[in-house]
């Protein structure tokens, strides 16, 4: 005789909707122990890796600029400069990414069904008020009946 399974709607076994699988709660762990690493050396008063990354550049860089100097009395410090300014730029290269953020280029692409007029057609002034909140009325709406409209009175005639 069969018992007929799961009704519908009733779902039986297995891990509960939202809950976190084994992977996912590992990654977690591991981030709540580094961080707690960080807030403890910060606490201690220990150098963050950055924060020796910077110290060594402005050491190596003041020991560059020392070199520079002597080169102009007539010194042969120019090797040891050479080294300095190396280890310095190399520091600076390897602290860039914790100091500045990086940006991405992003392509804007219009979907498939967008019917809107390309703005490079839209031929306009920048003195007319009224023609710019035109323009920007239907770059915001989208409105393919209005940009034919913006397009009848906003692009020169050519019968000139």
């Amino acid at each position: 005789m069969a018992r007929g399974g799961s009704k519908p709607g009733e779902r039986r076994g297995g891990r509960k909707p939202g809950s976190r699988n084994k992977r996912t709660l590992a990654n977690l762990a591991e981030l709540r122990k580094a961080e707690a690493e960080v807030i403890n050396a910060k606490a201690e008063g220990r150098d963050l890796g950055k924060d020796v990354l910077s110290k060594f550049m402005m050491l190596f860089s003041a020991a560059a600029m020392k070199c520079v100097a002597a080169i102009g009395k007539g010194g042969k410090q120019e090797a040891k400069f050479l080294k300095y300014a190396k280890l310095a730029v190399d520091a600076a290269a390897r602290s860039a990414p914790y100091e500045s953020p990086t940006f991405k280029a992003i392509t804007v692409v219009a979907s498939p069904g967008d019917n809107r007029v390309p703005l490079a057609t839209i031929e306009m002034s920048l003195d007319d008020p009224v023609q710019v909140m035109r323009v920007y009325r239907q770059i915001v709406t989208g409105d393919k009946n209005e940009s034919t409209k913006l397009l009848e009175q906003v692009t020169p005639s050519r019968t000139a």
